[in-house]
């Protein structure tokens, strides 16, 4: 393995109490009074979300966006603190993402972790199934295969050209 090699893997791991995990960093929006903060926060292999020195589960993680402590869609306007580097006035936030498909992607990535499927995977094999059998119980597996996919990550269900166009007329 390189010197550049070992460094990336390197980068997706972090120690815990004494315990090594494979993880991915990600970032939500804490609410401070009058600011938001960034906090990044680690899925770990084990399922496990690490945040703010505290393991946690996936619903305990979900519970501070239902709670409105965290989220990952800013107001229109604010105040963001990125802690110990800077702070910066905006408006007109230029991304939006929703708390609901940021948690779904959330579990699609620690699923991935473990080494199961992804999302965009099992939603292609459920329109697989459905092709070969259109039944009515398959039709809502795939149903519910695609409502897992985060909606951004939809276009990846099919070619560059016709995105997610097949199995979304097949749901008709």
């Amino acid at each position: 393995m390189s010197e550049t090699e070992k460094s990336i893997e390197a980068q997706n791991h972090i120690e815990i109490e004494g315990n090594l995990y494979r993880c991915k960093i990600r970032c939500v929006l804490e609410f401070r009074v009058g600011t938001l903060d960034l906090c990044f926060f680690y899925l770990l292999e084990n399922g496990e979300i690490y945040f703010k020195q505290q393991r946690l589960s996936f619903s305990e993680f979900s519970s501070l966006f239902e709670k409105g402590k965290i989220t990952a869609s800013p107001p229109e306007e604010g105040v963001l603190n990125i802690p110990d580097l800077m702070w910066a006035e905006f408006s007109n936030a230029l991304f939006q993402d929703h708390n609901e498909d940021f948690l779904l992607e959330i579990q699609d990535e620690l699923s991935m972790l473990q080494g199961k499927p992804g999302a965009v995977e099992l939603c292609k094999q459920a329109f697989c199934i459905y092709q070969k059998e259109p039944t009515p119980d398959k039709k809502q597996a795939l149903r519910v295969a695609y409502d897992n996919v985060p909606e951004h990550l939809r276009c990846w269900l099919g070619s560059f050209d016709i995105k997610d166009s097949e199995i979304r007329d097949a749901l008709k």
